[in-house]
Protein backbone atom coordinates (compact mmCIF):
# COMPACT_ATOMS: atom_id res chain seq x y z
CA UNK A 1 0.00 0.00 0.00
CA UNK A 2 1.40 3.32 -1.10
CA UNK A 3 2.85 5.16 2.21
CA UNK A 4 4.12 8.58 3.22
CA UNK A 5 6.31 8.72 5.73
CA UNK A 6 6.62 11.62 8.38
CA UNK A 7 8.74 12.12 11.21
CA UNK A 8 8.81 10.99 13.73
CA UNK A 9 7.17 6.92 12.88
CA UNK A 10 4.29 8.80 11.57
CA UNK A 11 2.63 7.29 8.18
CA UNK A 12 -0.20 7.76 5.59
CA UNK A 13 -1.21 4.93 3.84
CA UNK A 14 -3.46 5.39 0.51
CA UNK A 15 -5.41 3.02 -1.48
CA UNK A 16 -3.39 3.91 -4.93
CA UNK A 17 -0.52 5.41 -5.51
CA UNK A 18 -2.90 8.03 -7.87
CA UNK A 19 -4.96 8.71 -4.70
CA UNK A 20 -1.59 9.55 -2.63
CA UNK A 21 -0.22 11.84 -5.56
CA UNK A 22 -3.62 13.97 -5.59
CA UNK A 23 -4.49 14.03 -2.11
CA UNK A 24 -0.25 15.44 -1.52
CA UNK A 25 -0.64 18.17 -4.55
CA UNK A 26 -4.33 19.52 -3.37
CA UNK A 27 -2.36 19.49 0.35
CA UNK A 28 0.84 21.39 -0.76
CA UNK A 29 -0.78 24.99 -1.20
CA UNK A 30 -2.15 24.81 2.18
CA UNK A 31 0.94 23.69 4.26
CA UNK A 32 2.98 26.40 2.31
CA UNK A 33 0.10 28.45 4.22
CA UNK A 34 0.01 27.04 7.25
CA UNK A 35 3.80 28.43 7.67
CA UNK A 36 2.61 31.67 6.54
CA UNK A 37 0.39 31.84 9.48
CA UNK A 38 2.73 31.17 12.34
CA UNK A 39 3.81 34.63 12.09
CA UNK A 40 0.48 36.27 11.29
CA UNK A 41 -1.35 38.44 13.84
CA UNK A 42 -4.76 37.86 15.36
CA UNK A 43 -7.67 37.48 13.69
CA UNK A 44 -5.17 37.38 10.55
CA UNK A 45 -4.52 33.46 11.84
CA UNK A 46 -7.58 32.46 12.88
CA UNK A 47 -8.56 33.43 9.24
CA UNK A 48 -5.19 31.96 7.53
CA UNK A 49 -6.09 28.89 9.82
CA UNK A 50 -9.59 28.33 8.75
CA UNK A 51 -8.64 28.19 5.20
CA UNK A 52 -5.99 25.46 5.68
CA UNK A 53 -7.88 23.76 7.43
CA UNK A 54 -10.94 23.84 4.55
CA UNK A 55 -8.07 23.15 1.91
CA UNK A 56 -6.76 20.27 3.90
CA UNK A 57 -10.72 18.79 3.85
CA UNK A 58 -10.85 19.41 0.48
CA UNK A 59 -7.70 17.58 -0.62
CA UNK A 60 -9.61 14.19 0.90
CA UNK A 61 -12.82 15.68 0.35
CA UNK A 62 -14.10 15.43 3.42
CA UNK A 63 -17.47 16.39 3.95
CA UNK A 64 -17.78 18.85 7.50
CA UNK A 65 -21.06 18.98 8.81
CA UNK A 66 -21.44 21.83 11.50
CA UNK A 67 -24.67 21.89 13.49
CA UNK A 68 -25.48 24.68 16.57
CA UNK A 69 -23.32 27.89 15.12
CA UNK A 70 -26.07 30.02 16.59
CA UNK A 71 -24.54 28.99 20.30
CA UNK A 72 -20.65 29.72 19.82
CA UNK A 73 -20.19 32.74 21.77
CA UNK A 74 -18.80 35.79 21.21
CA UNK A 75 -16.83 36.22 24.35
CA UNK A 76 -13.93 33.49 24.77
CA UNK A 77 -15.10 30.12 26.41
CA UNK A 78 -13.57 26.39 26.39
CA UNK A 79 -14.54 24.76 23.83
CA UNK A 80 -14.72 20.82 24.79
CA UNK A 81 -15.34 18.65 21.97
CA UNK A 82 -15.25 14.34 21.74
CA UNK A 83 -12.33 13.07 20.65
CA UNK A 84 -11.87 10.23 18.15
CA UNK A 85 -9.41 11.19 16.07
CA UNK A 86 -6.06 13.30 14.74
CA UNK A 87 -8.21 15.24 11.98
CA UNK A 88 -11.00 16.43 14.67
CA UNK A 89 -8.29 19.17 14.49
CA UNK A 90 -8.75 20.44 11.22
CA UNK A 91 -12.23 19.59 11.72
CA UNK A 92 -12.63 22.38 14.52
CA UNK A 93 -10.61 24.61 12.85
CA UNK A 94 -13.46 25.56 10.27
CA UNK A 95 -15.24 26.98 13.10
CA UNK A 96 -15.33 31.10 12.60
CA UNK A 97 -13.56 31.67 15.79
CA UNK A 98 -9.99 32.27 16.96
CA UNK A 99 -8.72 29.50 18.74
CA UNK A 100 -5.96 27.20 20.62
CA UNK A 101 -5.36 23.80 21.63
CA UNK A 102 -4.26 22.09 24.64
CA UNK A 103 -2.43 18.96 23.83
CA UNK A 104 0.14 16.20 24.46
CA UNK A 105 3.53 17.41 24.30
CA UNK A 106 4.68 14.63 22.12
CA UNK A 107 1.89 15.93 19.05
CA UNK A 108 4.03 19.18 18.40
CA UNK A 109 7.20 16.79 16.95
CA UNK A 110 4.92 15.40 14.20
CA UNK A 111 5.18 16.76 10.86
CA UNK A 112 2.55 19.00 9.49
CA UNK A 113 -0.01 18.11 12.63
CA UNK A 114 2.73 19.54 15.07
CA UNK A 115 2.76 22.38 12.70
CA UNK A 116 -0.97 23.13 13.32
CA UNK A 117 -0.61 23.08 16.64
CA UNK A 118 2.28 25.06 16.76
CA UNK A 119 0.38 27.95 14.83
CA UNK A 120 -2.41 27.93 17.13
CA UNK A 121 -0.06 28.65 19.94
CA UNK A 122 -0.77 25.35 21.97
CA UNK A 123 -0.81 24.75 25.44
CA UNK A 124 1.03 21.23 26.58
CA UNK A 125 -0.30 19.20 28.37
CA UNK A 126 0.85 15.66 30.11
CA UNK A 127 -1.85 13.90 31.91
CA UNK A 128 0.24 11.70 33.63
CA UNK A 129 1.81 14.44 35.55
CA UNK A 130 -1.39 14.97 37.70
CA UNK A 131 -1.93 18.13 39.42
CA UNK A 132 1.34 20.02 38.22
CA UNK A 133 0.30 19.66 34.51
CA UNK A 134 -3.59 20.63 35.70
CA UNK A 135 -1.96 24.01 37.18
CA UNK A 136 0.00 24.95 34.17
CA UNK A 137 -2.76 24.84 31.75
CA UNK A 138 -4.51 26.92 34.45
CA UNK A 139 -2.30 29.15 34.34
CA UNK A 140 -1.89 29.32 30.51
CA UNK A 141 -5.29 29.19 29.97
CA UNK A 142 -6.00 32.92 32.04
CA UNK A 143 -3.65 34.25 29.05
CA UNK A 144 -5.38 32.32 26.40
CA UNK A 145 -8.78 33.26 27.33
CA UNK A 146 -8.13 37.13 27.13
CA UNK A 147 -9.08 37.07 23.32
CA UNK A 148 -9.71 33.58 22.39
CA UNK A 149 -11.33 30.05 22.23
CA UNK A 150 -9.35 27.34 24.04
CA UNK A 151 -10.52 23.93 22.78
CA UNK A 152 -9.95 21.33 26.02
CA UNK A 153 -10.86 17.69 24.90
CA UNK A 154 -12.72 16.51 27.88
CA UNK A 155 -11.48 12.90 27.19
CA UNK A 156 -8.17 13.48 26.24
CA UNK A 157 -8.05 10.25 24.37
CA UNK A 158 -8.95 9.13 20.83
CA UNK A 159 -9.41 5.90 22.07
CA UNK A 160 -13.09 6.32 21.80
CA UNK A 161 -16.66 6.79 23.35
CA UNK A 162 -16.10 4.34 26.38
CA UNK A 163 -13.25 6.50 27.45
CA UNK A 164 -14.42 8.58 30.17
CA UNK A 165 -14.72 12.43 30.80
CA UNK A 166 -11.86 13.97 32.69
CA UNK A 167 -12.40 17.03 35.46
CA UNK A 168 -9.93 19.11 33.78
CA UNK A 169 -11.68 21.16 31.89
CA UNK A 170 -14.43 21.77 33.83
CA UNK A 171 -12.15 22.90 36.49
CA UNK A 172 -10.36 25.43 34.81
CA UNK A 173 -13.76 26.70 33.84
CA UNK A 174 -15.32 26.78 37.25
CA UNK A 175 -11.85 29.00 37.76
CA UNK A 176 -11.87 31.09 35.24
CA UNK A 177 -16.25 32.00 35.28
CA UNK A 178 -16.17 30.71 31.97
CA UNK A 179 -18.48 29.14 29.80
CA UNK A 180 -18.19 25.18 28.62
CA UNK A 181 -19.05 24.81 24.73
CA UNK A 182 -19.93 20.92 24.00
CA UNK A 183 -19.19 19.80 20.79
CA UNK A 184 -20.72 16.49 19.55
CA UNK A 185 -18.02 15.71 16.85
CA UNK A 186 -18.42 12.07 15.29
CA UNK A 187 -16.70 11.01 11.99
CA UNK A 188 -13.29 12.06 11.97
CA UNK A 189 -11.72 8.48 12.45
CA UNK A 190 -13.31 7.43 9.08
CA UNK A 191 -10.66 9.68 7.78
CA UNK A 192 -7.90 8.97 9.61
CA UNK A 193 -7.85 6.45 12.57
CA UNK A 194 -3.80 6.95 13.50
CA UNK A 195 -2.69 5.29 15.37
CA UNK A 196 -4.97 2.41 14.54
CA UNK A 197 -4.81 2.35 11.38
CA UNK A 198 -2.77 4.50 9.15
CA UNK A 199 -4.97 4.78 6.13
CA UNK A 200 -6.04 7.79 4.63
CA UNK A 201 -10.06 7.92 3.51
CA UNK A 202 -11.50 9.73 1.07
CA UNK A 203 -15.00 11.16 0.70
CA UNK A 204 -16.04 11.10 4.55
CA UNK A 205 -17.98 12.96 6.80
CA UNK A 206 -17.68 14.23 9.94
CA UNK A 207 -20.44 15.98 11.94
CA UNK A 208 -20.05 18.97 14.36
CA UNK A 209 -22.95 19.18 16.95
CA UNK A 210 -22.74 22.64 18.69
CA UNK A 211 -24.57 22.24 22.14
CA UNK A 212 -25.99 25.85 24.14
CA UNK A 213 -23.13 26.85 26.78
CA UNK A 214 -23.24 25.66 29.95
CA UNK A 215 -21.91 26.97 33.03
CA UNK A 216 -20.69 24.66 36.11
CA UNK A 217 -22.57 21.47 34.48
CA UNK A 218 -23.27 18.05 36.14
CA UNK A 219 -20.28 16.23 34.36
CA UNK A 220 -22.13 12.85 34.39
CA UNK A 221 -25.22 14.21 32.88
CA UNK A 222 -23.38 16.19 29.89
CA UNK A 223 -21.01 13.38 29.33
CA UNK A 224 -23.94 10.76 28.76
CA UNK A 225 -25.91 13.59 26.41
CA UNK A 226 -23.37 14.26 24.57
CA UNK A 227 -22.55 10.58 24.08
CA UNK A 228 -26.06 9.64 23.43
CA UNK A 229 -25.93 12.28 20.41
CA UNK A 230 -23.28 10.54 19.33
CA UNK A 231 -24.49 7.21 19.09
CA UNK A 232 -27.10 8.69 16.38
CA UNK A 233 -23.83 9.34 13.67
CA UNK A 234 -20.70 7.44 13.71
CA UNK A 235 -18.11 7.67 16.80
CA UNK A 236 -15.76 5.86 17.48
CA UNK A 237 -15.76 2.59 19.87
CA UNK A 238 -12.82 1.06 22.03
CA UNK A 239 -11.50 -2.32 21.72
CA UNK A 240 -8.76 -2.94 23.88
CA UNK A 241 -8.08 -6.10 22.82
CA UNK A 242 -7.47 -4.35 19.05
CA UNK A 243 -6.37 -1.13 20.05
CA UNK A 244 -4.08 -1.63 22.65
CA UNK A 245 -4.48 -1.27 26.39
CA UNK A 246 -2.02 2.33 27.08
CA UNK A 247 -0.65 0.92 29.97
CA UNK A 248 1.42 4.18 29.98
CA UNK A 249 -1.04 6.53 29.40
CA UNK A 250 -3.63 8.29 31.97
CA UNK A 251 -6.92 6.39 30.65
CA UNK A 252 -10.45 5.73 32.19
CA UNK A 253 -12.85 3.90 31.01
CA UNK A 254 -16.94 5.52 31.17
CA UNK A 255 -18.72 3.61 34.14
CA UNK A 256 -21.42 3.00 32.18
CA UNK A 257 -19.63 0.69 30.31
CA UNK A 258 -18.68 -1.93 33.57
CA UNK A 259 -17.63 -4.72 31.29
CA UNK A 260 -14.79 -3.17 29.87
CA UNK A 261 -13.73 -1.05 32.90
CA UNK A 262 -13.32 -4.89 34.63
CA UNK A 263 -11.26 -5.92 31.56
CA UNK A 264 -9.07 -2.57 32.07
CA UNK A 265 -8.99 -3.02 35.61
CA UNK A 266 -8.10 -6.37 35.63
CA UNK A 267 -5.43 -5.62 32.80
CA UNK A 268 -3.85 -3.22 34.44
CA UNK A 269 -3.31 -5.11 37.66
CA UNK A 270 -1.79 -7.84 35.78
CA UNK A 271 0.57 -4.70 33.79
CA UNK A 272 1.72 -3.09 37.39
CA UNK A 273 2.42 -6.43 39.08
CA UNK A 274 4.14 -7.50 36.24
CA UNK A 275 6.41 -4.45 36.72
CA UNK A 276 7.10 -3.92 40.02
Amino acid sequence: MPTLHLKPNLNLEFASYPEMLGVAWRSLPWLWQLEQSKHAPQPQKAKLLRQVSQGIARAVDADIQIQGLEFLPNQPCILAPLHEGLFDIIALLHLPIAMTFAARSELLEWQWLGSIFQATNVIEVNPEQGISSYRRLLCQAKYVLRDQHLVIFPQGSVCGLEIAFQRGAFGIAKALQVPIVPIVLTGSHTIWDHPFNSQIHQHQRIILQILEPVQNPDIRNLERQMKHLALEHQPRRFDPEKDGFWDSYKLEIDPDYPDLVTRMQSHRSRFAKHNK
